[in-house]
């Protein structure tokens, strides 16, 4: 809680754009939203890859869902996935619309719930999809477990169990009324504003300052420390002693 939310949210989709390969120019990008600088924008950057761990690819449920429609498509093509429909184009449609269902659930109530924190991306799209057409995730899974052989067998049970309590988790989310919302966001903003740090609620002020601090070298004495402790763990690695010398003014015990 120690910066806003609404400090880094811009931040956070200019980066988006970055690694979705859809460049914008930070000039651009400012543009287009009101009161906003690109100081701003670039402020909070390096604290959120930080946060990331320098990770921008997400392994997000949709991707994953993308490719199972298309295995889907090709196994009913194949004849190795047989739904009720009478012929291949009529399954395949079937596919595609479950598909265009799912990807409205994934974006809603997927990430808006706590689905995130308690399955895999893997049983998040396969969920939200048993949501949309139940008779065609046991069709699949079913098919797909067949190739693992007894192990598919074994494991179908607790996997189709996992399957049904993240789509019950998704089928009961419930978008909240507008008015509502507004008036919890409100509440939850005097709350963030109690909570955070007062020195750090202006990122972009901080950031300049720590730049500032850079180009006057008033960062030396903490580099000095740093090399000053670098120098002692190098001495005694070297020395073999990895519980380091005897302290001063005592005795070592008597062997």
């Amino acid at each position: 809680m120690t910066y806003h939310p609404k400090q880094t949210m811009m931040c956070a989709l200019f980066l988006a754009t970055k690694s979705d390969h859809w460049h914008i120019s930070l000039s651009k990008f400012v543009s287009k939203l009101p009161n906003t600088t690109e100081d701003d924008v670039k402020a909070p950057e390096f604290l959120l890859m930080q946060g990331l761990r320098f990770t921008l690819d997400v392994r997000h449920p949709m991707r994953g869902l993308e490719g199972g429609i298309g295995e889907m498509l090709a196994m009913i093509e194949e004849g190795a996935l047989i739904l009720k429909e009478k012929d291949k184009l009529s399954a395949q449609r079937r596919v595609e619309g479950a598909a265009d269902r799912t990807k409205e659930i994934l974006r809603g109530a997927g990430q808006m719930t706590d689905a995130y924190f308690l399955y895999t991306p893997s049983q998040i799209w396969l969920g939200a999809l048993q949501v949309v057409d139940l008779d065609l995730v046991l069709s699949y899974v079913g098919k797909k477990l067949e190739y693992i052989g007894t192990a598919g067998s074994a494991m179908k049970g607790r996997l189709l169990d996992t399957l049904s309590s993240c789509a019950e988790l998704l089928k009961a989310y419930r978008s909240p009324d507008d008015q509502i919302e507004a008036r919890e966001m409100k509440r939850i903003g005097k709350k963030l504003h109690l909570c955070q740090n007062p020195e750090k609620t202006d990122i972009v002020a901080v950031t300049r300052a720590k730049a500032a601090e850079k180009r006057e070298g008033a960062g030396s004495d903490g580099e000095k420390a740093l090399k000053k402790r670098k120098l002692e763990r190098e001495k005694l690695e070297k020395s073999g002693d990895v519980f380091g010398p005897d302290l001063k003014g005592k005795s070592s015990p008597a062997k």
